[in-house]
């Protein structure tokens, strides 16, 4: 082949190429409608789906528990309900469990009206919303009434005393004196101090379990002359994790704050298994 026809070679060469390209890409655009079906169905064929799972098959609802029944069936034995379920002690209502049990889960047990002035009034007033619940405004706060009978406003409970501060910008912050993490093992004790204005009240309020001296988890009391309000707070039987309490006083602004962290003690030490054996 001489040099003057090479070039129409490699021109006739590259649009071969590009027939083919262009068939190979295009082609399958220009088929029939039921060439291309019957192309999906034998792929289908080739490829079978996988079966279906079968919905999962779940047995009857169990029967609604009769709540005067004697008994409980568990696992298709009937077994009496006190195997089962808590039963109150009777003997034990107004005495809360002792804290040396160390319950991983809390209830508010039972308490005699006796126990405290401020469980006495809780019973004789606990169809008022403002004596069960922190989510209801307390009463107004009548400093001259106060004054002039401080018990009566100490034993009345109103939990939503814990929001409530002094509407004048002026007036002082109520102060908390000492940590404000605390940790303490199931059944200990912790001192929760503040400073607000001298003799005036001041309510100490945990929302999970926990006790103050009234057997509450509310309590207000009254500060000494130089305005120190203290009250101990014990971690009860079932109280475990973290507690918060909130502190307010109706002549200072703002809050203080407490955590407690309740833990469970170690598990006694089993003597009779550490000690040495005698030879």
């Amino acid at each position: 082949m001489t040099r003057s026809h090479r070039p129409f070679a490699v021109v006739a060469f590259v649009a071969l190429v590009a027939l083919v390209a262009a068939v190979l890409l295009i082609g399958p655009l220009f088929l029939p409608r039921q060439e291309i079906a019957r192309q999906d169905t034998e792929s289908d064929l080739a490829a079978p789906a996988a079966p279906r799972a079968e919905p999962p098959v779940y047995g009857p609802l169990p029967a609604p528990i009769d709540a005067d029944a004697a008994t409980l069936e568990i696992g298709g034995i009937a077994r009496p309900r006190t195997d089962v379920e808590a039963v109150w002690d009777r003997t034990r209502i107004g005495n809360p469990p002792p804290a040396k049990s160390f319950q991983r889960q809390g209830v508010n047990l039972p308490l005699a009206v006796e126990t405290h002035p401020s469980v006495r009034y809780v019973a004789e007033h606990r169809d008022d919303p403002r004596v069960t619940s922190a989510m209801f405004a307390p009463n107004a706060f009548d400093a001259e009434a106060f004054r002039r009978d401080p018990e009566s406003y100490l034993t009345r409970i109103e939990p939503g005393r814990a929001l409530q501060t002094a509407d004048d910008p002026q007036a002082p912050f109520l102060k908390r004196e000492g940590n404000f993490r605390r940790r303490l093992l199931q059944g200990e004790t912790t001192p929760l101090v503040v400073k607000t204005l001298p003799n005036m009240p001041v309510t100490f309020y945990s929302a999970k379990l926990g006790q103050f001296d009234n057997r509450l988890s509310v309590i207000t009391v009254q500060a000494d002359a130089e305005g120190i309000a203290r009250a101990p707070f014990t971690a009860t039987a079932g109280t475990v994790g973290d507690i918060e309490i909130v502190a307010s006083s109706p002549v200072t602004q703002g809050q203080a704050r407490f955590l407690v962290q309740v833990q469970l003690p170690p598990p006694p030490v089993d003597v009779a298994r550490t000690a040495p054996t005698a030879r």
